[in-house]
């Protein structure tokens, strides 16, 4: 509630008819568990937040999203990423890591394409959805520091070479397809939601 409160002030304060976005940082742990409890309800809050607050402040020229990156290489990350997840290769030490810099490039791009869009009818309908660091940055063609592009987490190429071992990763990553599978197969393979639960007889 605070976040929403000083979000929706600082913007709105501002001179009404400017066109502006709000984006909140979410992640997939809104949708299936990553690490713990707290983080699963924070990331799914923040969806649903996002989503509501585009409602309430549309009609101004606003847009709210809800940005999930990926694998961010931060400090942090790359302390205690299992074994499986990391990439010698890589220059940031993790598979398909992203940098900070490649998702402070995508909420850069989405604020100046909100600003110059206006109040353009077809970009009004894009706000209070969720967003995708790697898949935005694919379609505009962003890259981070290094020149790579990291896939989507929900890109086949992610899902099959993540299963893979280092050396088979290496030598047959660039034939899988960089194919998102769609959110309805998304939600019925994490189906820990709540709402897709199904109660056990």
């Amino acid at each position: 509630l605070q976040q929403h409160s000083s979000s929706s002030n600082a913007v709105l304060s501002e001179h009404e008819t400017a066109s502006r976005c709000i984006i909140n940082v979410s992640s997939f742990g809104g949708l299936m568990r990553i690490f713990d409890t707290a983080y699963g309800a924070g990331k799914a809050a923040t969806d649903r937040m996002s989503a509501d607050m585009d409602h309430e402040v549309a009609k101004r020229g606003i847009r709210v999203y809800s940005l999930w990156p990926g694998v961010v290489a931060t400090e942090a990350m790359k302390g205690f990423a299992p074994r499986a997840f990391r990439d010698s290769e890589s220059p940031e030490g993790l598979l398909n890591g992203e940098t900070p810099l490649y998702v402070g490039r995508a909420v850069a791009s989405m604020c100046w394409r909100q600003r110059i869009a206006g109040s353009k009818k077809s970009e009004r309908a894009k706000g209070g959805r969720v967003r995708i660091v790697a898949e935005h940055n694919r379609q505009h063609g962003i890259t981070d520091e290094y020149g790579q592009a990291p896939v989507s987490l929900r890109s086949l190429r992610y899902i099959l070479t993540s299963a893979m071992s280092p050396s088979t990763r290496r030598r047959f990553s660039w034939l899988v397809p960089d194919w998102c599978i769609p959110w309805v197969m998304v939600q019925t393979f994490a189906n820990t939601s709540p709402v897709f639960a199904k109660e056990k007889p």
